[in-house]
Order: structure tokens, then C-alpha cells, then sequence
């Protein structure tokens, strides 16, 4: 029996890290396409930065290598109400690129679902 839970506890570990990295990959790639593509979009949504990705002058950058703190931490913030809000809301400017509406499909898939079996493991173990 421990045999299979062990198993069990490997394969669960896989899928969490693989819906874990392709709910990053996915993000990424939407801020990254919004930057290059819809830049005014980009710069009106309060300059998001992404989880790992920045520019000069935007996030995850010392603030002594182009941006002031409080800009940086503006930009950091503004990724971060991204990255929930886009879970459930649809920007016009994604509905109209079939490239990040599938990238948006994706991160949607892969945060829900694994946010799904991290609920469904928890509810399990509480019994």
C-alpha cells in the first residue's frame, strides 16, 4: 500500500508542477505580447510587470538600474491584480489576437486547475 502512495504522491507532485509552471508560462507570455503588441494598452494598465520578465524600467529591476522604487513596486502591484483579474475578465485587446486569447485559455486552465487540486487534496486530507 505504501508502495502506491508513494506513487500516488509523485504523480500528484508532477501535475502540480507542471500546472504551476505552465500558469507562469502562460502569464508571461501575456505581459510580454501586451508590451510588444498593445504597448498604449500596456502603459495605461500601470506598466505590469510579469512573475520573472522585466524591462528596463519596468519591474524586477534594482531600483538603481532605471526605475525608482516606487515606480517598480507600482509596476509589481499591477502584475499582480493582472494575474487574478485576468482569470475571470477577458480585455478586449486579448479577445482580438487568437495568439493570447489561446495563451489567456491556458493560463486560465492551468492556474484553475491546479488551485482545483490543491483544494481537492486539502478537502481530502481534512477528513
Amino acid at each position: 500500500m505504501n508502495t502506491f502512495l508513494d506513487i500516488l504522491a509523485k504523480i500528484w507532485f508532477l501535475v502540480f508542477i507542471a500546472g504551476a509552471v505552465s500558469s507562469v508560462y502562460n502569464f508571461e507570455s501575456i505581459i510580454m505580447l501586451e508590451y510588444r503588441r498593445y504597448r498604449d494598452q500596456w502603459e495605461s494598465d500601470g506598466k505590469p510587470a510579469s512573475i520573472l520578465w522585466g524591462r528596463r524600467g519596468v519591474g524586477h529591476l534594482p531600483p538603481w538600474k532605471g526605475m525608482p522604487l516606487p515606480d517598480r513596486m507600482s509596476s509589481d502591484i499591477s502584475g499582480l491584480v493582472f494575474l487574478v483579474l485576468w482569470l475571470f475578465n477577458t480585455p478586449k485587446w486579448i479577445a482580438g489576437d487568437p495568439e493570447l486569447k489561446r495563451h489567456l485559455y491556458w493560463y486560465r486552465f492551468s492556474t484553475l486547475g491546479t488551485i482545483g487540486l490543491v483544494a481537492a487534496t486539502i478537502a481530502l486530507l481534512a477528513k
